[in-house]
């Protein structure tokens, strides 16, 4: 089985697609010109530590 692509929008909460291709189109199609930003450890201890992921299940 092919890893699973999760995603995090702040505001909506975390999405989770089949592929790339998937990804882009759904997100194109509801929100219209979006920028994928690489959710690195670093950037997620970050947004963490700020509460941005509070009353958000992954």
């Amino acid at each position: 089985m092919a890893d699973l692509i999760q995603t995090f929008i702040a505001g909506v909460g975390w999405d989770t697609f089949k592929s790339k291709d998937q990804m882009y189109s759904e997100l194109h199609s509801e929100y219209g010109e979006v920028e994928i930003i690489a959710l690195t450890s670093e950037l997620y201890a970050q947004m963490l530590a700020s509460g941005e992921f509070e009353g958000y299940d992954p």
